[in-house]
């Protein structure tokens, strides 16, 4: 077991949030945030395989749907890998005026060497943050559907609630992403983190179907 969750973890995390990221600020020089906000969307998306999974398990079990979710993965994930291709300049986006974010980042902020980014503060402040959400998320999704049950809901009930959580998250996504280009980010991470926190809090103590959602 802890072979598969380990090729698991470094599967996700070499094939998704760090490759997209990297490949984003590459080709987009302007409007980012938006950009990043647009491209998680889809992952809002795929939440609408939930109530279909969770009907799988109930008639399968467990190891035959996670079978068919590994083909489709090869299947789905794979081909449209190879669409990716390496960006040796960078895509221009429309003309607009610099962020406050921009405005305040340092004039040599590219390029600068590993080293001198590990010894910046910054860095650790914003590692240990990601960390913190990554603990979070990946707990909410781990957890989600087991709260809920155990809450007596039904898993099909449950998998549809979560479902609805994630479309909802579909505008605050763009919008966010949108105001990332315009604010201070300090300001806006730590409201994102105020409403993550406000939300976690709601959802232990859920009892109806719109606490959830």
């Amino acid at each position: 077991w802890y072979a598969v969750f380990l090729l698991l973890s470094l599967g996700t995390s070499l094939g998704y949030f760090g490759t997209i990221t990297a490949m984003l600020i590459k080709r987009f020089d302007r409007r980012r945030g938006l950009v990043m906000g647009l491209v998680s969307v889809p992952n809002a998306l795929g939440s609408l395989m939930l109530p279909g999974i969770a009907i799988l398990i109930s008639q399968l079990g467990w190891r035959e749907t996670m079978f068919i979710l590994g083909i489709g993965v090869w299947v789905v994930c794979i081909p449209l890998s190879l669409v990716f291709r390496d960006v040796a300049g960078v895509t221009k986006g429309p003309k607009s005026s610099p962020s406050t974010a921009e405005q305040q980042a340092a004039p040599g902020r590219i390029g600068v060497p590993v080293r001198a980014v590990l010894r910046s503060p910054t860095f650790w402040v914003l590692s240990f943050a990601s960390a913190a959400f990554g603990f979070q998320f990946s707990s909410l999704l781990l957890f989600i559907i087991p709260h809920l049950e155990e809450a007596g809901w039904a898993r099909e009930v449950a998998a549809t609630a979560t479902v609805m959580m994630y479309l909802i998250s579909i505008p605050g996504r763009i919008f966010f992403g949108w105001l990332a280009d315009r604010v201070d980010m300090r300001r806006l991470y730590a409201g994102c983190f105020l409403c993550m926190g406000l939300g976690l809090l709601v959802l232990s103590n859920a009892t109806a179907y719109w606490h959830v959602v």
